[in-house]
């Protein structure tokens, strides 16, 4: 007998998408070890945040034609952006949760490594659990 992967096991939970959940981050690239550290983030799927960052990459274009928006820009935008439709709190930080403070943060330069993770999370949202099935071997 082999196993079969239940399709409905694959599909993305849209609801905790938009919701948002909590994802916890144990370890990062040269930063190592983050116990506790965790960000409830909707999903960069989720499509308020969606429209907002095609609207903002509309006024780029807009802005700059042809041409490369600045990386500053830029940087300041996906922050903008991710404070205000994927982070929703955070724990296992020595200071709580403020999101005037989390947009300030996430959209300096020093912000990047928690942008990062920020993103990351917001990409892990929604995935569910694949479950199997027994397949019946036909003979």
């Amino acid at each position: 007998m082999g196993k079969l992967i239940k399709l409905d096991s694959l599909k993305a939970d849209t609801l905790q998408e938009r919701e948002g959940e909590w994802v916890y981050v144990k370890t990062w690239p040269r930063l190592g070890e983050l116990p506790g550290l965790a960000f409830k983030v909707r999903s960069t799927n989720s499509p308020d945040y969606v429209t907002a960052k095609t609207s903002q990459q509309m006024k780029l274009t807009q802005k700059y034609g042809m041409e490369t928006p600045p990386y500053n820009e830029v940087s300041i935008a996906e922050g903008e952006l991710a404070a205000e439709y994927l982070l929703l709190d955070w724990k296992g930080l020595s200071e709580k949760y403020n999101s005037a403070e989390a947009r300030s943060l996430l959209s300096s330069p020093e912000g990047r490594n928690i942008l990062s993770m920020v993103f990351w999370c917001a990409d892990q949202v929604g995935r569910r659990q694949v479950e199997f099935l027994e397949a019946a071997v036909k003979n």
